[in-house]
């Protein structure tokens, strides 16, 4: 589909992307 290969997944990669973002700005 437009958005990938399965929405579930790009809803996941989102999750760890805000999670290493916060991460890094909280250090």
């Amino acid at each position: 589909g437009p958005l990938g290969p399965h929405p579930a997944l790009a809803r996941l990669a989102a999750l760890r992307y805000v999670e290493a973002l916060s991460s890094a700005l909280a250090q």
